[in-house]
């Protein structure tokens, strides 16, 4: 995939095609190729210093070609050797904003420069070249699996090729080390102590060496003692999962709940009962549970020599002169994962702001990502310090957006999700709003609203009269975050922190409202009300602290909740006097209405997509009667088709039709990319939905968790899919609903739009949905049986069993269905 990284490195090999000229030089003498060659060898070299910048590199990129060009011409082996050895290096070590890309390609150089010198039996220089093509791989972020494999194959080969005890052999040691510990992370876990077993004792292998020669290079010391760190961290890594999987699984006694009752492992079960008690009902962790200590303890005695290695390593640096960033980085971690035995070790500052004085980004973000997870942050750092990484971490975002490419961004994703919201938490707790928001707008929709390279900040001139409020929370608190405007305003609600909300959606002894899902019916309802109690006193800032028009934008687990329909906020949305939609972010919506082609909203286009029938899956009594009740509200000017509802009519539907409403079963999933719609074919994916085009006003999807998103930020739903795909505004269900409240719904949401002419212009658009959707909330809310009776029989579904006068449905019946979508005047 194209990125800027992918393109810096493609006119760096045009600058070395381009000093290529065949032909060219042929026919001159050893003295005539020296005196033409050296200079630009020297100068190239000049260039090729440690992180040569991206001018320099093609600069000296060119003179690597005039080189190899004049070498060549010649059959001048060694000039050959040295100009492609020099290129190689220069890939390995360019700045670039991601350096995997550059290495894996120098690899490859170093790899064709190893078979050049085996052709000219030049062993030991083939040696020098295939150990530095391992180390590029070895030396990546994220290597491949197929990576590591080959780095490490390498490196067993290279080693043969020593002299043993010579230095050479202990560099190979080395390298042969750092390919088994990282190669280790793909082995099962059998083979895992043995990998790292072999690591450690070619690292010890290769200082023996080093002691035995007349002296021991520069720095060599401080890359021992990383190495051993890093490996003592991987090991113990493995080690403390597998002692807490052990003790976890016999530690339940009896008498307790059994864990296979929910459908848990035990050992799973005691992690989460330590993780969150309240989850299974505890009030504290239970007295059962082996203390963390004594996890630690039993993790840090199945790896040999831990402590005296470790210790060893914080030695040298208390006693070096010099600084050792990168060490002092691998203690801190090292130190960091065994607190509960040692107590937390104070955090590296120093070395994190000399590793981002000297750019790289990429190591700082890596570094600092798990300190800002701390609990103990606001007490283990001071506010200005927290304040100067939070705000770097903002700017690493910003980079990686511009500078990455797509995967890579998801490579760090897939690894700490988390990072960017908490470390927005930390800079509204320290009521530093704008930089707050600023933080949590760059981090949305990152792959799902294809902007990705987009500047998050581009919109931000725009002015509007809306009030686009971020609501997420860390484990510590939960914040309200809003931009009206270029004024920035927030507070934070202590009461409604991570663990609370985690130990109400996710209650197994309540029947938490993401748990219990359509399995348990009640529970969820009886969830979502005490949710919605919980949530009041953040519903009364929101509506005292915004305009008229409110745009919600929820992180974490408020994406599972309508926060929209609590309190205050659900009351003044009804009445219609506060008009609240829900966006991914304001930088999306600006993105996304941007990019639509209006011209393409005027058609008048209804698609059923009909699925309420799907084989091997309960069928719906009341939903199959939408079809019908659709096209009774439909006016003339209308055109309503019908689809047994298949991935190619709904995809297809939503590039072509004006609104898309689909009837039928769908299933969030916590993979979000796998959330889907149930066809009378495959089912229709996130994932599939995201590549269309689409192009609809309206995508009504009046189905199961449509709009529910289990993922941690992304904000990604069958729902938000849809809009992220181009459509104007989507209905989508939180959670579960019966078969009579979707119909219900439906029905009052189009007999609203027919008593309205189904728009009011021309163009059919998100006030006429809007407005609508509010109409059929309330109709919800307000109905009684005998009234909700009155709409079903008109269209000939099944009756509700009760007394007329009494309330049909209640707030988990209304609350469920969510408007995404807002109205911006863009022209």
């Amino acid at each position: 995939m194209s990125s800027p990284t992918h393109q810096l490195l493609s006119e760096i090999e045009a600058a070395y095609d381009g000093g290529m000229n065949p032909g060219k030089y042929s026919g001159l003498s050893n003295d005539a190729i020296r005196t033409l060659a050296e200079p630009k060898l020297d100068r190239a070299n000049l260039l090729n210093v440690q992180s040569a910048s991206p001018a320099d590199a093609q600069e000296a990129a060119q003179l690597y070609g005039e080189c190899v060009s004049v070498a060549r011409d010649n059959k001048f082996y060694y000039l050959e050797k040295d100009a492609l050895s020099r290129y190689a290096q220069l890939l390995a070590s360019v700045q670039a904003p991601k350096r995997d890309i550059f290495r894996a390609r120098a690899s490859e150089l170093f790899l064709q420069l190893g078979e050049f010198c085996q052709q000219h039996r030049d062993r030991e220089m083939a040696a020098i070249a295939l150990t530095n093509g391992a180390l590029c791989l070895l030396e990546m972020s994220t290597p491949s699996r197929d990576q590591l494999h080959h780095a490490r194959k390498l490196c067993n080969q290279t080693i043969s090729m020593r002299r043993k005890n010579s230095a050479d052999y202990a560099y190979s040691a080395f390298n042969l080390a750092l390919a088994e510990r990282r190669m280790a992370s793909y082995l099962r876990d059998s083979e895992k102590t043995l990998a790292y077993s072999r690591a450690r004792l070619y690292l010890k292998r290769a200082m023996r060496v080093f002691k035995k020669l007349d002296s021991i290079p520069v720095g060599l010391k401080a890359t021992y003692h990383q190495n051993v760190l890093e490996l003592l961290l991987d090991w113990f890594s493995f080690e403390v999962v597998r002692a807490r999987h052990t003790k976890y699984e016999s530690c339940v006694p009896s008498s307790d709940t059994n864990p296979e009752d929910w459908g848990i492992p035990t050992a799973e079960y005691a992690r989460l009962a330590r993780a969150n008690p309240i989850v299974f009902g505890y009030a504290d962790e239970p007295e059962w549970l082996p203390s963390e200590p004594a996890v630690v303890s039993s993790a840090i005695d199945a790896v040999p020599d831990f402590s005296t290695d470790m210790e060893a390593a914080e030695a040298y640096l208390g006693a070096s002169t010099l600084k050792h960033d990168t060490l002092e980085l691998a203690l801190f971690k090292l130190r960091s994962a065994i607190t509960a035995c040692g107590g937390p070790p104070a955090p590296p500052i120093r070395a994190l702001d000399s590793i981002w004085d000297s750019g790289q980004k990429e190591v700082f973000f890596n570094a600092v990502t798990p300190l800002i997870s701390w609990e103990d942050l606001a007490v283990a750092l001071s506010d200005e310090d927290i304040l100067r990484l939070c705000r770097r971490i903002y700017q690493c975002l910003v980079f990686f957006r511009a500078m990455w490419s797509e995967d890579d961004i998801q490579s760090v994703l897939r690894s700490d999700q988390l990072s960017f919201r908490f470390a927005a938490c930390q800079l509204a707790r320290l009521e530093a709003w704008k930089d707050a928001y600023l933080m949590l707008e760059a981090s949305r929709g990152l792959k799902s609203s294809k902007t990705i390279a987009n500047d998050p900040t581009l919109f931000d001139s725009f002015s509007d009269e809306i009030s686009w409020v971020h609501v997420t929370h860390s484990p510590q608190s939960s914040y309200a975050i809003v931009r009206q405007n270029d004024r920035f305003s927030g507070a934070c609600f202590p009461k409604l922190s991570g663990k609370d909300l985690t130990g109400e959606l996710m209650s197994f002894a309540l029947g938490g409202l993401l748990v219990a899902g359509s399995a348990d019916r009640a529970a969820a309802r009886s969830s979502a009300q005490r949710i919605e109690s919980m949530l009041t006193e953040l519903s009364a800032w929101i509506c005292k602290n915004t305009t008229d028009v409110v745009a919600l934008i929820p992180g974490g687990y408020y994406q599972g909740f309508p926060l929209w329909a609590v309190g205050d906020l659900g009351t003044r949305l009804l009445e219609g006097t506060k008009r609240i939609t829900t966006v991914p972010s304001r930088s999306v919506a600006y993105e996304l209405e941007n990019r639509r082609p209006s011209s393409k909203r005027l058609l008048r286009t209804i698609a059923i997509e009909a699925a309420y029938d799907v084989a091997g899956i309960p069928p719906l009594n009341w939903s199959k009667h939408e079809p019908a009740l659709v096209k009774k509200s439909v006016p003339e000017t209308w055109e309503v088709v019908t689809h047994d509802a298949t991935a190619g009519s709904i995809t297809e539907s939503l590039r072509t039709a004006t609104i898309l409403h689909f009837t039928g079963h769908s299933k969030s999933s916590f993979d979000p990319l796998q959330s889907s719609l149930f066809t009378h074919g495959q089912p229709v994916s996130v994932m599939q939905i995201l590549s269309i085009e689409a192009c609809a006003a309206l995508a009504y999807f009046g189905s199961c968790e449509s709009g529910l998103a289990r993922n941690d930020d992304e904000m990604l739903s069958i729902q938000t899919a849809s809009y992220y795909a181009g459509v104007c505004a989507t209905i989508g269900t939180t959670w579960a609903i019966s078969d009579p409240v979707g119909f219900g719904f439906a029905a009052a949401f189009y007999e609203s739009l027919s008593t309205k002419g189904f728009g009011s212009s021309d163009e059919f658009g998100i006030d006429d949905a809007y407005e609508s959707y509010v109409r059929a909330l309330a109709w919800l809310r307000e109905t009684s049986i005998g009234r909700a009776n009155e709409t079903f029989n008109k269209y000939g579904a099944p009756t509700l069993a009760g007394s007329a006068d009494v309330k049909a449905f209640d707030f988990y019946d209304w609350a469920a269905f969510g408007f995404m979508g807002v109205r911006l005047d863009t022209a």
